[in-house]
């Protein structure tokens, strides 16, 4: 895979690669990519799914590889090629932001960044009220504090917890001051590193210390600037010969073109994209681009106005009265499609539909009226009002533009109604390939280039700067691309536009897999009531047949799990239904679940440092949790996490139709069924994260075994099943599978010390 890599980068050329999780994806991308750059100047993007991944490259990967680079070229340390972080401006703390936050919650003025460094000492008494009070933590309270004073806290006999209102909206009082004084300069993190990631505290509450580019007036202006910790990190990416990034910016770029990541004057040419876990881009392009019209938004927007105007007018009022409006016709629309045998949340749209005839030239003249009434942001001299102008000015201008694009069927976008949780106009672009293809793997030739430095009509290779780019008869460049992960979906190439077919890479865990365990419980008497009480496999059912199942896979382990959920709902209910069954039996294993409140990669160092410890999560821990060793020697995945049926992937399905000629039963299987077992194939992965690791992967879906009431089509159960079953041990009972956990951990097999 390494040498295939390396031969792409010297071509342009492209690489999709299918290899095992753990078995060293990240390193043979950045062996090529960290020479290349040292040897020929060139630069490189890395993309991850998660922060955390991205974390992982940079903090623990990247170093070791760039020392090996200066290591067999000869260079000294500050020769060695340097990799950077390019995350979105929203995940860094924004000292204006966090400053007007202030100001609301405690009238404390900073008017730079020595001021926030003088509101720690007030922010810690204010953090200790709010965390032995209840009800809200009112400005009153805070001003005390922020004065020196410790005031009373404010108990309410049977309120809720501690919070705090910020533009209308509720947060928890704690976990908000927590960031609040991170922003302010709390704890040992550099400037740079002042971001979400090295927070410990809910995310929900970030947005009070943080802004959009849209909201933001630039370092140059901003009084905060000196400070400003997203321009401070992007400082390091001029010197980096690697950026390691998120698919989420990647995504940001296909969908609308922008040049976020590739071609940006900021992040400076970049010769080569490696994209790991691909499998996740084209999916999370689809929800980059999605649209929401509703009148809550317009609601929204109307009641964010009215706080910034003292005069407000009938702008306000008429923006409710519009965004009523907006209901009204939604409801009306759905009404006019729905059949009294279909009462679905979700109304599919015809070509020739358009729920916004009626009122999209209100919303239109409404957004011009607001934008009109709100203040200029070059006249606002309070930069807390600068922030909150420029983002409600940039929220109007994407509502006109959606409004006009929902209106109208464009081919490759799905349009549909919702009515739950709110009445609303949804789209989504289906077919991403062009955007990938035409926005990531290619882009405009820098501007710091000389255009004499080139002839756009040839395809001969040109120099332009320090890269070495080929040069397309549009001018634009072609990067190479390599494409990685440890699971990928059938058709994947064409689905984000790469033109080579994935190369399956041999696993190096063979004899892990041989010496573990599969678990699929078969029907036994009284299991049929319990699972179909309406006479079919009830999904709403099953997470009480399946936590009984789970406690006694789980003491016979002595803990060290990880169990995934297929939505959040079971998952709560495991993690009490589990808490409360151990604690009965008398057992210390902590149970922790990614709903507990601390962020989520806080509570997986907790499950990885006491590896007695049990995890509960769902889909966002199929993929990406890397706990080698003792930590996770059984993988409890409740049942197959196929989505329910939604207009997006239904419009992928037609689509697969009417390209490959297949019944709708056939063409399911390659969206629902195909993404269904990707998700699988990940979750179970999680168990071998070394060569040495070994246990059990249990499955507690009978759908997946032949013959019985449940059974799932024999075409779908052969497509799913082959995600899990090349375990050695296959067990169907629950004795034979807590047997076989009791003589694993008695054989001592679950103690090989973490990598």
């Amino acid at each position: 895979m390494l040498a295939a890599t390396d031969v792409s980068m010297h071509g342009p050329k492209q690489v999709a690669a299918l290899a095992p999780t753990g078995s060293g994806k990240s390193l043979s991308g950045l062996a090529p990519a960290l020479l290349i750059a040292a040897v020929r100047g060139e630069r490189t993007v890395i993309s991850t799914e998660s922060l955390s991944l991205q974390a992982q490259i940079v903090d623990k990967d990247a170093p070791v590889v760039a020392t090996a680079v200066a290591y067999v070229l000869g260079l000294n340390a500050a020769q060695a090629p340097k990799t950077a972080v390019l995350k979105g401006w929203g995940n860094y703390s924004c000292g204006a932001r966090t400053a007007a936050t202030l100001a609301d919650l405690t009238g404390f003025s900073a008017t730079g960044p020595d001021d926030l460094d003088r509101a720690l000492p007030g922010l810690a008494r204010l953090s200790s009220v709010a965390a032995s009070s209840t009800g809200k933590v009112g400005a009153k309270i805070g001003q005390a504090a922020m004065a020196g004073r410790t005031p009373i806290p404010r108990r309410t006999p049977g309120g809720k917890a501690a919070f705090v209102e910020v533009d209308g909206r509720e947060y928890d009082a704690p976990a908000a001051l927590a960031a609040l004084r991170f922003a302010c300069g709390e704890g040992p993190e550099p400037l740079e590193h002042r971001d979400v990631h090295h927070v410990e505290t809910a995310p929900d509450v970030w947005p009070l210390v943080s802004t959009t580019t849209d909201a933001c007036e630039g370092a140059a202006k901003c009084p905060f600037g000196s400070a400003c910790a997203p321009t401070k990190a992007r400082e390091h990416l001029a010197d980096a010969s690697v950026i390691v990034t998120n698919h989420k910016l990647l995504a940001i770029q296909a969908a609308t073109g922008a040049p976020v990541v590739i071609g940006s004057k900021k992040t400076g040419p970049v010769d080569h994209l490696m994209v790991d876990e691909c499998h996740a881009l084209a999916n999370i392009v689809r929800d980059t681009g999605a649209v929401t019209i509703s009148g809550s938004r317009i609601s929204g927007l109307a009641r964010r106005v009215g706080k910034l105007l003292v005069d407000a007018g009938t702008v306000v009022d008429d923006g409710r009265a519009v965004a009523d409006q907006v209901d009204v016709a939604l409801a009306s629309a759905v009404f006019e499609h729905r059949s009294a045998s279909n009462r679905s949340a979700v109304t599919r749209l015809g070509e020739n539909d358009d729920p916004l005839s009626g009122v999209a030239e209100s919303i239109l003249a409404w957004v011009d009226a607001a934008r009109k009434a709100l203040p200029s942001p070059a006249t606002i001299s309070d930069y807390a009002t600068g922030i909150k102008v420029r983002g409600l000015l940039a929220n109007l201008g994407s509502l006109a533009s959606e409004v006009g694009d929902a209106r109208t069927h464009v081919p490759g976008v799905a349009r549909w109604l919702e009515t739950d949780p709110m009445m609303a106009l949804k789209t989504s672009p289906v077919d991403v390939a062009a955007m990938i293809r035409y926005n990531l793997f290619s882009a405009d030739v820098p501007a710091d280039g000389d255009p004499a430095d080139f002839d756009p009509e040839s395809f001969d290779d040109q120099e332009i700067g320090d890269g070495h780019f080929r040069v397309g008869v549009d001018g634009r460049y072609e990067l190479s691309v390599t494409m990685m992960s440890a699971t990928l979906p059938m058709r994947f190439a064409p689905s984000v536009g790469m033109t080579v077919q994935p190369v399956d890479y041999p696993s190096p865990f063979g004899a892990g897999h041989g010496n573990s365990a599969l678990f699929i419980p078969q029907i036994a008497p009284g299991d049929e009531a319990a699972l179909s009480p309406f006479g079919r496999f009830d999904t709403g059912s099953h997470p009480a047949w399946a936590a009984a199942m789970m406690t006694e896979l789980v003491q016979a382990n002595d803990g060290s799990a990880l169990i995934l959920a297929a939505t959040t709902t079971a998952g709560k209910f495991y993690a009490d239904a589990l808490r409360k069954a151990l604690r009965r039996s008398g057992s210390d294993i902590e149970v922790l679940s990614q709903w507990d409140g601390p962020p989520v990669r806080i509570l997986l160092q907790r499950w990885r440092s006491d590896h007695r410890s049990v995890m509960i999560g769902t889909r966002s821990l199929m993929t990406g949790v890397d706990a080698p060793g003792q930590t996770c020697t059984l993988v409890v995945i409740d049942r197959v996490p196929r989505a329910a049926g939604n207009p997006v992937d239904d419009a992928r399905v037609e689509q697969i139709r009417a390209g490959a000629m297949l019944d709708r039963w056939s063409a399911d299987r390659l969206v629902y069924v195909a993404d269904a077992r990707l998700l699988l194939a990940q979750a179970a992965g999680r168990l071998h994260r070394s060569s040495s690791d070994t246990g059990m992967i249990a499955v507690l879906d009978p759908r997946l075994l032949r013959n019985n009431k449940f059974s799932y089509p024999e075409p779908t159960r052969k497509m799913l099943i082959g995600a899990v079953e090349h375990m050695g041990h296959k067990l169907s009972t629950l004795p034979q599978a807590t047997g076989w956990l009791a003589s694993h951990q008695g054989a001592g097999a679950h103690l090989t010390p973490a990598s």
